[in-house]
């Protein structure tokens, strides 16, 4: 019911950020070399996707962005979070662990309502 997913949503804590604990990420990069086949990754704890979104990059930057190599699934239990997961806007200042490169090459500046973002 609506209730009780505004109880769910109210007591989630959403720590999140783009690469936060870096070092896992080298790690994955060595592990998605190693495999054949299309490499399937399930973020559980999305929370606003940050996490998600930088596996996605992590794997695009190591086995490229051909369809079928990889995939990158992406949940959580707070439905509002994983709103803003889904519509991929962040604001400027919650970019700031990305690379000139990454920004570059995986996001675009908002216009209209997002402008600035």
């Amino acid at each position: 019911s609506g209730e009780w997913q505004a109880f769910i949503n109210s007591l989630t804590t959403n720590l999140t950020a783009f690469f936060r604990e870096a070092h896992h990420f080298p790690l994955l990069a060595d592990h998605a070399r190693r495999r054949s086949g299309e490499y399937r990754v399930w973020s559980a704890a999305a929370s606003t996707g940050e996490e998600p979104y930088s596996i996605a990059m992590t794997l695009a930057d190591t086995l490229g962005t051909a369809p079928g190599r990889w995939k990158v699934f992406a949940s959580d239990i707070d439905t509002e979070v994983l709103e803003k997961a889904r519509s991929g806007i962040y604001r400027h200042e919650e970019l700031k662990n990305l690379t000139p490169q990454q920004l570059q090459r995986y996001f675009m500046r908002g216009t209209g309502p997002h402008e600035g973002l």
